[in-house]
């Protein structure tokens, strides 16, 4: 005979963890901008690789894996909604879910540049110039387009707080 395990419990503060992905973000901020000023004003590029290493323009830095780690962070939190909507039956737990789904692949393309490879098929494609310099974002765009209408209905039956914080999060990303 088994014995169940006990159910474990964390309590995190989301003050607390706003505050220090806030202060994460900040000192990137500040590491970029110093960067930027040994590279601009100083004519420094490198400073022992630290100037790339904190450029919030570049990729696969810091501030890269700090963005991947995040967004595979909303993904957990959004994966332990969706398990929790679905033991409730809520009628919703599958757009929790694909939502988990979406910020795993966000974490991937932040991590692995995935829309760098779409823009070099548009490069190839011959259309990159003029308002296709940036072709990932028509794929981009009409899949935001698409995720917006099939979850109009699920953003309007979350509480108006959660749903302000989503659409202000939504904006900001």
């Amino acid at each position: 005979v088994m014995k169940a395990l006990p159910q474990a419990h964390l309590k995190i503060s989301a003050k607390t963890v706003v505050k220090l992905l806030s202060l994460f973000a900040l000192s990137l901020t500040i590491a970029s901008a110093a960067g930027l000023f040994f590279k601009y004003f100083l004519g420094y590029d490198y400073v022992l690789g630290l100037v790339p290493q904190f450029d919030l323009n570049k990729e696969n830095n810091i501030p890269t894996w700090y963005a991947t780690v995040t967004l595979l962070l909303c993904s957990v939190l959004l994966a332990v909604i969706a398990t929790e909507k679905r033991t409730a039956h809520d009628r919703y737990a599958r757009h929790w879910s694909v939502l988990s789904l979406i910020f795993l692949l966000l974490s991937m393309d932040e991590a692995a540049s995935i829309h760098e490879l779409i823009e070099t098929i548009g490069e190839r494609a011959g259309l990159h110039a003029g308002m296709f310099s940036y072709f990932w974002l028509i794929p981009g765009t009409v899949f935001v387009l698409i995720f917006a209408i099939s979850y109009l209905r699920f953003l309007f039956r979350l509480d108006p707080r959660t749903r302000y914080l989503f659409v202000a999060a939504g904006v900001v990303y």
